[in-house]
């Protein structure tokens, strides 16, 4: 340094024993486990990680003499505040992602406890009951369909009435159910099913 210049700190981060006269203040400070002040300066704070915060040249300047040029410094205020404004971004992107993760996990816990449930409560039934839960399950294939009706005969009096309000329903929502849409196959099946719950 020249004899008209000097370094000092100042602001918030500048550390207590840098902006404290000595016998003018008296700072609080924090008290070991002994009891006895702990020491200062055991921390510092940096901007951007480098730089220590507070730090400023104080210059005497002639005002008579001719300006001096522009100090160049390591980094601008605009670069810090790019940094500072991804560092943010950055963060914000993080925690959407750990949102999406944390409700995708959510959702995965409730779809696997849901079907134990349901595999449970399959689990407890008779085979009966089985099929005709299937005729109400909406990921039941045609041919599960006919091999379930095909079975039909062989159910109880009161599990075929259900095995066949459930066909029907199920015949009704694909279009199934009305002869005029039917092959002759699929309109001998409606004609049972039919037979069936006319009895009840």
């Amino acid at each position: 340094l020249k004899t008209n210049e000097a370094f000092v700190r100042i602001g918030h981060f500048s550390h207590v024993e840098c902006v404290t006269l000595d016998k003018i203040r008296s700072p609080k400070t924090r008290k070991g486990k002994d009891g006895k002040p702990l020491p200062w300066g055991k921390t510092r704070t940096l901007a951007n990680g480098i730089y220590p915060f507070g730090w400023v040249k104080l210059e005497f300047v002639n005002l008579k003499s001719k300006p001096r040029p522009q100090i160049n410094w390591p980094f601008s205020l605009q670069e810090l505040e790019n940094i500072i404004q991804a560092k943010k971004e950055s963060i914000i992107k993080a925690n959407k992602v750990a949102e999406v993760a944390a409700v995708e996990a959510r959702e995965a816990e409730i779809k696997r406890l849901n079907e134990e449930k349901r595999k449970a409560v399959l689990e407890a039934m008779s085979p009966e009951e089985r099929d005709i839960a299937a005729i109400n399950d909406p990921k039941i294939t045609e041919n599960q369909v006919v091999e379930i009706y095909n079975r039909i005969d062989d159910f109880s009096e009161e599990n075929k009435t259900k095995l066949a309000l459930a066909l029907k329903s199920y015949w009704e929502k694909h279009g199934k159910w009305e002869k005029k849409i039917c092959s002759k196959k699929q309109w001998a099946k409606v004609q049972k099913v039919k037979g069936i719950l006319r009895k009840d």
